[in-house]
């Protein structure tokens, strides 16, 4: 009987979390878009028979392990430890005996949309849900405790830190459990700072999970760029180095079967593009792509030939050749070169990912219909746009973007996380603000339906919304203050737009819009605290106050 009883409380716990799993957003490696190909990786997560390489000793080593163990999987851009990543997910999950979580940072935005809430929340999400998860005592307390605070989940979110009732639910789980693994990828995107004199935030939550190996059956596994910021937490982690001997056999078979599945690249030169792979690409998987790209943009097959010979041997060199040749061939005007900068600083700067109608919405790009081919011209090789979604290829391109390396050309000047801050959080006032008086605030709950504005000076209106949840006013009603708390010194125009919208949220109908987003009147405050330090805005309200005499 009181067996059914813990299973009733169980069943009962998980159905209380399914109301705040939204808010959670797990994000397992399982889940991406792109999958690993077929019959690579074997060198590392093969875990049968016998041992195919050192490092796979070291995985099995960690995979057996009882506890206290890290695997620290670190190599450059683009050789592949995404994919190695979600290939070790696959391998432990064939146990079926463990519980596996895994979370993969966004590399392609970096870490001003990385924050360790994220990881934390999803893990936890993901763990809730797990079919072998089980729930202890103090398990149960914490999740309860937890769920009566669910409300704090966005505040953390756009703060970066998680709260302590999230950890401690987590930790309380966690201790749970006879067998647990947790595969993180890309977590160079939330430990390493820009600032050198700054702590990245990720950092504490870090060295928590690490302990916390030590003290329970959870096994971490952490996937990154070699960055020296991560040496001093995982110097006691099992480390594997990803050389470029170690993944050219699986970089050339990546390359094979891309080249061999376009119907615009030759068979004829095909032994002439494996060459020039096993030569250059030094066990890069993105530089390999990059040929494909460069190679097919010509049409016959000499100039293709030609193209496999040429293409430079350093990543970023061939993305600006690719973006000048594209600029010299489609004879870009002025406005096309400075809507493919504002495509490419907004898409390095978004918080959350990006598509086709905020774009639209946000920079007019074109019409609907036209958009997606339009974002391609524009921005080839360094964005991809699939289904709806627009975002930067790789990390690499945003390193490109950042200028990470020298140019050889002033193609594309590099762009600055304050140029992307100053840019989003305008365009983001500008959405809020336009017909505010007529609309109100977006309520992000009621965003497929219909938006009531409320004024003691207006009279009810009800305006029908787009059918796109996905709108760029939704993302500026919950990063508007996020962008603008980024920027040390607002410029006059912009000091002005935000002003002018922090005057209005103390009307009725804004009580919703600080509910549902999450902002709470707190951030609120930081907000105009911030802005009250800019010489600007204290001369717009200086002036205001003049004409109102």
């Amino acid at each position: 009987m009181s067996q059914l009883t813990e299973k009733q409380e169980e069943d009962q716990a998980r159905g209380n979390f399914s109301k705040v799993l939204a808010r959670l957003n797990p994000r397992p490696l399982t889940g991406k878009r792109n999958q690993p190909e077929p019959g690579t990786g074997a060198w590392l997560t093969h875990s049968h028979g016998p041992p195919t390489s050192p490092e796979n000793v070291k995985y099995r080593t960690w995979r057996s392990s009882q506890s206290g163990e890290v695997l620290w999987v670190r190599g450059d851009s683009g050789t592949g430890k995404s994919s190695l990543a979600q290939l070790a997910v696959r391998d432990l999950q064939a146990d079926q005996k463990s519980v596996v979580l895994s979370f993969g940072f966004d590399a392609c935005h970096g870490p001003t949309a990385n924050t360790p809430a994220e990881l934390l929340q999803s893990i936890l999400g993901e763990l809730m849900l797990h079919p072998r998860a089980t729930f202890g005592t103090e398990a149960k307390l914490a999740i309860s405790n937890f769920l009566a605070h669910h409300d704090e989940l966005e505040v953390c979110r756009k703060d970066q830190l998680p709260s302590e009732s999230t950890w401690r639910a987590f930790e309380s789980l966690i201790c749970c459990q006879k067998s647990c693994f947790v595969v993180i990828d890309a977590l160079d995107e939330c430990i390493c700072s820009q600032d050198k004199n700054t702590a990245a935030p990720g950092e504490d939550l870090m060295r928590k999970l690490i302990g916390l190996t030590e003290r329970s059956n959870l096994k971490l596994a952490c996937f990154s760029r070699d960055e020296p910021s991560l040496k001093p937490l995982m110097q006691n982690s099992a480390c594997i180095t990803l050389k470029p001997d170690l993944v050219m056999s699986d970089v050339l078979t990546v390359f094979l079967k891309e080249y061999d599945r376009d119907p615009a690249l030759p068979p004829e030169s095909r032994e002439r593009a494996k060459k020039r792979v096993l030569k250059t690409a030094d066990g890069s998987f993105m530089w390999a792509k990059v040929l494909v790209q460069y190679a097919k943009s010509v049409k016959s097959k000499e100039a293709i030939d030609i193209r496999l010979e040429v293409c430079p041997p350093r990543l970023h060199d061939a993305y600006e050749r690719m973006l000048l040749e594209t600029s010299r061939l489609e004879d870009f005007s002025e406005d096309d070169t400075r809507l493919r900068r504002a495509v490419l600083v907004l898409l390095l700067g978004a918080q959350s990912p990006v598509t086709l109608s905020m774009l639209v919405d946000a920079l007019a790009i074109s019409e609907r219909g036209d958009a997606a081919a339009r974002t391609r011209l524009l921005c080839k090789p360094l964005v991809n746009v699939s289904g709806s979604r627009v975002e930067l290829c790789h990390s690499s391109a945003r390193d490109f973007l950042l200028g990470v390396h020298p140019r050889l050309t002033d193609t594309l000047p590099p762009i600055t996380l304050a140029e992307s801050h100053e840019l989003l959080a305008r365009k983001c006032l500008e959405r809020l603000l336009r017909d505010e008086h007529d609309h109100g605030p977006c309520r992000v709950a009621e965003v497929r339906g219909q938006r009531q504005a409320m004024d003691r000076n207006y009279d009810v209106r009800l305006v029908n919304l787009p059918d796109e949840k996905d709108s760029f006013y939704s993302y500026a009603a919950e990063y508007w203050i996020t962008h603008l708390m980024a920027i040390p010194e607002p410029a006059e125009r912009l000091s002005e737009l935000a002003y002018a919208l922090l005057s209005n949220l103390g009307l009725g109908h804004w009580t919703d819009y600080l509910g549902e987003t999450g902002h709470g009147h707190s951030r609120l405050m930081k907000a105009h605290g911030h802005l009250k330090k800019s010489a600007n805005v204290l001369n717009y309200e200086q002036q205001a106050e003049a004409e109102s005499r």
